[in-house]
């Protein structure tokens, strides 16, 4: 049996990042866990257990038996100790810049990254974050009774860039605010205070504001206890990846909106189309303002909503082994530990 250690964040070891408790979030200490019960990571550990392969997050192995190390969403100080090192679904570099390609190459054996122009298949070789995809019925048009809806914390970039997704999901929150509170739900971590679409204000500031800032925004309904009931009672939801403009990059964020039918409006991956047919979003690129946007989406026909929602279930029922999911993500890791470690 091959002994493999996870590197994972501190909230995720005693193998919660493999178990059905996995948290979602985590705001004041209160664990909230997954709506799809983590299927995709037990899936993960079940296979390569199957393929004679037996992973654990690194609090519990034996650390003078392990045959190689593998770091999920990296973000860690790396130890060189010489044993071999994957490093799976890094983070942009503007969200923690030691992810840098130049840096992962030099600290890693082998990175499978969700960034395409990172790609050579020699090195770096492509991987998405894997997605549950659900084949369930979902209320229809008339069935969802509000409008919009964003679920995402309040974060920001660690460095000042034009391709911040946080700014522009700021940006468009702050404008519903102030035009038409009540045709957005907001639901996240940390927006019950000050936030600011200015990148040194939310990064350096905010903390400081807030002991001084008394205003709560009416769009803003609270933390998500569940996705799955936010997203099925809204006809759309405002998808912003963390960072913009970049090939191939994806969160869980599309996906999630659309396993519950309900019709993203899609900001991020450059070449989105590439992998998610048009039909199945709304791209934001196509509108020039926000006005324009709503506009979009109030005078949207029950038909047309009802036809894109069949467009994404015939979508997801094709995903079966390909790319964003859990059977092309573990199998593309098996692969090469099997060359890596059995060779």
């Amino acid at each position: 049996m091959i002994e493999v250690s996870a590197i994972v964040q501190q909230d995720y070891t005693k193998n919660l990042f493999f178990d059905s408790k996995m948290p979602q979030v985590i705001p004041n200490k209160i664990s909230i866990p997954r709506d799809d019960n983590n299927e995709c990571f037990k899936i993960f550990k079940k296979k390569l257990f199957e393929n004679g392969i037996n992973i654990n997050t690194h609090d519990l192995v034996d650390q003078t038996k392990i045959d190689l190390e593998i770091f999920f969403h990296f973000n860690f100080n790396v130890k060189k100790k010489k044993i071999i090192k994957y490093c799976v679904w890094p983070e942009a570099p503007e969200i923690y810049p030691r992810n840098a390609s130049s840096q992962l190459d030099k600290d890693f054996n082998k990175i499978f990254t969700t960034f395409d122009n990172d790609v050579d298949n020699k090195k770096f070789f492509p991987i998405k974050y894997p997605i549950n995809f659900r084949n369930s019925i979902n209320p229809k048009f008339s069935e969802r009774k509000k409008l919009c809806c964003i679920l995402s914390s309040n974060k920001t970039l660690s460095v000042n860039s034009s391709n911040s997704g946080y700014s522009e999901r700021v940006k468009i929150i702050k404008w519903f605010e102030k035009y038409n509170p009540l045709d957005l739900s907001l639901y996240g971590v940390g927006w019950n205070g000050y936030f600011s679409s200015n990148y040194y204000l939310n990064r350096y500031f905010r903390r400081l504001i807030n002991k001084i800032y008394t205003k709560k925004i009416s769009v803003y309904q609270g933390v998500a206890t569940s996705k799955s009931e936010i997203y099925q009672n809204h006809k759309f939801s405002i998808c912003y990846e963390n960072v913009l403009g970049k090939s191939g990059y994806f969160c869980e964020l599309i996906f999630d909106s659309m396993n519950n039918g309900c019709i993203p409006v899609y900001l991020g991956s450059s070449n989105v189309t590439e992998y998610i047919p048009q039909n199945c979003f709304i791209d934001r690129r196509n509108f020039t303002n926000n006005q324009e946007l709503l506009n979009y989406l109030k005078n949207f026909k029950e038909g047309d909503y009802n036809n894109m929602q069949d467009n994404i279930n015939n979508f997801l029922k094709e995903q079966t082994n390909q790319i964003f999911s859990v059977e092309f993500f573990a199998n593309q890791i098996i692969k090469h530990i099997k060359i890596d470690v059995c060779s």
